[in-house]
């Protein structure tokens, strides 16, 4: 299966992660009604100029006299584990995987103009690999025997490594 996906929540707002597409690949072979399954992934990002535009704002920083340089986010991942199909007509299919993953938190960069140091920054930590897992639910509709429609939702974990500059907030 493959298939194109968005972010509906996030929990990267303090890192002005933006909504994107997605694309997933997944694989499952059953024996009956449980099987293994496997996913692989890729979650591309934007720097989010509403959140940055708000943040801005909230910390009173002079709009004008400032220079912000941005590089956006990646995820990719290759997760594996048990997968389970009930019905018939119409199949819901469950996975719970763990797996690596692969996150680039992006970097953001507010300077004032003139000033030697920044004002706030955050970019990628000294490490990108980090394990995680995800639970999916999906609903199934045969169309024929070899093509499928499907709705399906993911909840994925992992964490970032940042670096975080921010000598107003005490960090």
């Amino acid at each position: 299966n493959t298939g194109g996906s968005f972010g509906l929540k996030s929990n990267d707002n303090t890192l002005f992660r933006g909504n994107s597409i997605a694309t997933k690949m997944i694989g499952r072979y059953y024996f009956g009604n449980i099987g293994l399954g496997f996913t692989s992934g890729v979650t591309p990002g934007t720097i989010s100029d509403n959140s940055l535009n708000r943040f801005i704002t909230d910390r009173k920083f002079p709009r004008d006299q400032l220079q912000i340089t941005k590089a956006n986010p990646f995820n990719s991942y290759l997760l594996f584990g048990p997968s389970f199909r009930f019905g018939g007509k119409v199949y819901v299919n469950a996975d719970i995987q763990g797996g690596l993953f692969f996150n680039n938190s992006g970097a953001v960069n507010i300077v004032q103009q003139g000033a030697a140091r920044s004002l706030y920054r955050f970019d990628g930590g000294d490490k990108n690999m980090f394990p995680g897992f995800s639970g999916s639910v999906s609903i199934n509709y045969p169309l024929n025997r070899t093509t499928h429609f499907f709705i399906n939702t993911d909840y994925l974990q992992s964490k970032s490594s940042i670096r975080l500059f921010d000598p107003q907030g005490g960090i």
